[in-house]
């Protein structure tokens, strides 16, 4: 190792020219060949320190970075400056200082971008593009914000994002889903500003195109109702447009509506209206027909055949929290009728797949059988009922149906997946992925839900290309502490959670495409065993109604709570 030197120092710039000095050869992607000393270089980079010291290398191959930013790399090293740095060798330079951990030239490109910023006294598209893109560049690669911060602050300081979007979004085709996100960040509350522009290209493409990945993508995640509010003729000239979409599309133009019309409309503090009870030819009129005998003893409210308010909840819309894993454990209400969880299904936001559907189905069922009896397994609701419910809602909100490797699991209530499944068994719809270990703590599967840690797993997300970071590709989950007993779980996106370097995170990786579940085995009436999925949802329950817990060990005679894993959506 090389011996205690700070730095940044001055070597001289007179030894780059030493031929005896000059011992290490750098190899850039020009194909043209930097030496340098490896003494001076490792005194700067624990990196190429190690590489020469421990390693021996006598060749570094640096064929991601250009030439004349490996000069400017090996001249700031001696010299402990950085004045050589430009526009062109900037991105080169700044993530080459970061590859190899040089931390005084990593603040020095950090000033340079931000001296960059402070000397634009007049927007120009040029000018904040270059700020945009470099900060987007550095967040991708690097998962460091600061300097696209620098760059939207510089955007907003102009009162500028129209015109920035005006330009940046002509082809908005090429950008990826990260673009994206960046895009409807940076509007923040002037979502108007970004409609007003997918309107323009809409109106001639819609009808001779369809709908442009990109436009679907920025509509969906934007909060449309903001444009609702600030400009009410530019929301429906939209919809309007969408209007023209083909048959197939009108599903996803009347989810978009619904989604953005009812925002902000209904407060918190005002009644709740009373939901119809359900006309779905799937679901019987009259809950007594669909619960059986024994759930009328369960409350007086259940003996009453009126249709009862559904919870405020169901009502409003539910922000989702960024990075955080959905968990209906946290919202549930589980003193809802059958009929009226059938209808929070139908229009509830937060519940936007079929397996999250199964998920709230699931809790709801086991959780009533259990409360009546110790003993016997008795369900509210008959399994062809509920099956037919299932299918129908996973039709009416267009969801996709299962992989076909879910087939042989049970669940709702001990029945089947199958009818939810794909005939095909190369769907691969959802993958199951299990944690390699708990980074914090030595508690494991379900009672670590419940302690402070965090949960590595490798994953290479299908839309990462080649990758050369360091480490594998993968995740980290962290459970965040709740009011309740069952801890929510997060996913960790900074860069700090990945320092340790065994694994490295993309932004591909998000975590409303994640559902938790353990998969356990469940011994039948005879010698059978059974593969069940428990949902993160019911097992919160669990854990907090000790009663509850007991019963259902009686019952199946096993511990099938000792792992999980996560079903990511692919």
């Amino acid at each position: 190792m090389a011996p205690k030197v700070t730095v940044p120092m001055d070597f001289g710039r007179h030894l780059l020219r030493s031929p005896t000095h000059n011992n290490l050869t750098l190899n850039t992607k020009d194909g043209q060949e930097v030496t340098a000393s490896s003494v001076i270089l490792s005194f700067n980079s624990p990196v190429i320190d190690h590489m020469t010291t421990t390693l021996h290398m006598t060749s570094v191959d640096m064929l991601e970075f250009s030439e004349a930013a490996v000069r400017i790399f090996v001249e700031s090293a001696y010299s402990g400056t950085a004045d050589e740095i430009t526009r062109e060798t900037f991105r080169d330079l700044n993530k080459m200082s970061s590859v190899f951990k040089v931390e005084w030239l990593v603040e020095k490109c950090a000033q340079y971008f931000s001296d960059l910023s402070e000397a634009v006294k007049v927007p120009t598209y040029t000018d904040l593009l270059f700020l945009f893109e470099e900060g987007a560049y550095v967040y991708e690669n690097l998962k460091r914000k600061n300097l696209l911060e620098i760059g939207m602050k510089k955007i907003q300081s102009f009162s500028w994002k129209s015109q920035f979007f005006e330009e940046y979004l002509i082809k908005a085709e090429r950008l990826s889903i990260l673009k994206l996100d960046l895009v409807i960040e940076l509007a923040g509350n002037d979502v108007e500003s970004v409609v007003q522009i997918l309107s323009r290209q809409l109106s001639d493409l819609v009808l001779n195109q369809g709908l442009p990945t990109y436009c679907e993508y920025l509509l969906e995640n934007s909060d449309l109702s903001l444009c609702r509010q600030s400009n009410k003729l530019l929301f429906d000239e939209l919809f309007d447009m969408l209007d023209n979409l083909p048959d197939e599309k009108m599903r996803w133009t009347y989810g978009l509506l619904k989604k953005n019309s009812k925002k902000n409309v209904q407060k918190c503090d005002e009644p709740t209206p009373l939901l119809a009870v359900s006309t779905h030819p799937l679901i019987p009129s009259n809950e007594g027909d669909i619960m059986k005998e024994n759930s009328k003893n369960n409350s007086e409210n259940r003996d009453d055949p009126r249709p009862r308010p559904v919870s405020t909840f169901s009502l409003i819309p539910r922000k989702k929290k960024p990075n955080m894993i959905p968990n209906l454990y946290h919202s549930f209400d589980m003193d809802m009728s059958f009929d009226e969880v059938y209808q929070w299904l139908l229009i509830s936001d937060e519940v936007d797949s079929i397996i999250l559907a199964i998920e709230a189905i699931s809790t709801w069922n086991w959780y009533r059988c259990f409360k009546k009896s110790a003993t016997t397994v008795k369900f509210d609701v008959d399994l062809e009922v509920l099956q037919g419910m299932m299918e129908g809602l996973r039709s009416i909100r267009g969801w996709c149906k299962l992989p076909h490797s879910f087939s042989s699991y049970h669940c709702l209530g001990g029945g089947s997946l199958s009818y939810l499944c794909s005939s095909s068994r190369e769907e691969t719809t959802y993958l199951y992925l299990t944690p390699e270990l708990s980074l914090t703590s030595e508690k494991q599967g379900m009672e670590a839900l419940r302690s402070s840690t965090k949960f590595m797993f490798r994953f290479k997300h299908p839309a990462v290309g080649s990758c050369n970071l360091p480490g594998q590709c993968g995740f980290i989950l962290e459970t965040v502490r709740s009011s309740l007993s069952l801890w929510k779980l997060r996913l960790c996106t900074k860069e700090d959670d990945y320092a340790s370097g065994r694994i490295h995170f993309h932004n591909e990786i998000r975590a409303e495409n994640m559902h938790v579940f353990v998969r356990g085995v469940q011994v039948g009436l005879t010698t059978s065993i059974i593969p069940v999925l428990y949902p993160l949802t019911w097992l919160g329950f669990l854990w907090n109604e000790k009663e509850i817990l007991e019963k259902l060990i009686n019952w199946t005679r096993s511990s099938s709570f000792r792992s999980f894993g996560v079903f990511y959506k692919v």
